[in-house]
């Protein structure tokens, strides 16, 4: 009885799914694109924006390490060498691509400036994590106005 209670049951459950939508994962470039920098696209027809690499680096390799500088050191070499390794391609397209970009190894990230045709593309790369917005702030504050001023 329970086998036929299972069987109704999942029989009902299939007749109700057919002809509901399929609901399919968002997998346009824009998935990889914050909603500021779609916007800024539509309105000013480029945008700057923070790339993110997939690639980071392993830094657990530096809790072996006593010596702070030895700490140091390590960090700094593991950083640069993922950035340089998981960019290279990135930025070569960019260079052919004619994009103005400048490469950050801290973080492993890429600033890029472009339009939608050269944002599009960078998204849709397989070693490209997200887009991140690098919107310009400006505040009014005059000299001496800042934190600390007397």
């Amino acid at each position: 009885m329970k086998k036929a209670t299972f069987l109704l049951s999942l029989m009902l459950l299939m007749i109700g799914l057919v002809g509901q939508p399929v609901v399919r994962a968002e997998t346009s470039w824009q998935a990889k694109v914050d909603n500021w920098v779609l916007t800024e696209l539509a309105t000013e027809g480029e945008a700057e924006v923070l790339v993110f690499m997939v690639e980071q680096a392993d830094l657990s390799g530096a809790d072996a390490l006593l010596a702070k500088e030895a700490k140091g050191a390590y960090v700094t070499a593991e950083l640069q060498q993922v950035a340089n390794a998981s960019q290279a391609k990135l930025l070569e397209f960019l260079d052919k691509a004619g994009g103005e970009y400048r490469s950050f190894w801290i973080a492993n990230m890429v600033w890029v400036r472009g339009d939608e045709a050269l944002l599009s593309a960078v998204a849709q790369r397989a070693d490209v994590a997200h887009l991140y917005a690098n919107p310009t702030v400006r505040n009014d504050l005059g000299v001496g106005d800042g934190v600390g001023a007397e």
